[in-house]
């Protein structure tokens, strides 16, 4: 089994002076305690993928791609619950025409000024 270097907060602060040391751990741990730590296990064709994306300069590590995934697709299935309710609510008595449209653009218009 391989033995992984583990990593702590405080070896962010080597560039920081003594003086200000307190109030950038204090700073830092805020950060560090929003997050928690997931391993996922992917193929090698994934991984490349991923490392390929950070590499284009895109993102600034793996971690940061993953996540910006996942809120994708916690927007997808929000927007995906959303159509799903309103396609099983009744149906408007309101017509959506072109009179409607018009308006409505009109309304705005008017808001504007």
């Amino acid at each position: 089994m391989q033995e992984r270097e583990t990593w702590s907060p405080d070896q962010a602060f080597g560039h920081v002076p003594a003086s200000l040391f307190p109030l950038a751990k204090f700073a830092m741990g805020d950060i560090f305690s929003l997050m928690s730590t997931m391993n996922i296990s992917l193929p090698e064709e994934l991984r490349a993928f991923v490392n390929s994306q950070v590499s284009e300069g895109a993102y600034t590590s793996s971690s940061e791609y993953i996540r910006e995934l996942l809120r994708k697709e916690k927007d997808r299935t929000r927007l995906r619950e959303m159509l799903l309710e309103g396609a099983a609510s009744p149906l408007s008595e309101n017509v959506w025409n072109g009179e409607y449209f018009e308006k409505l653009r009109q309304r705005i218009t008017a808001e504007k000024k």
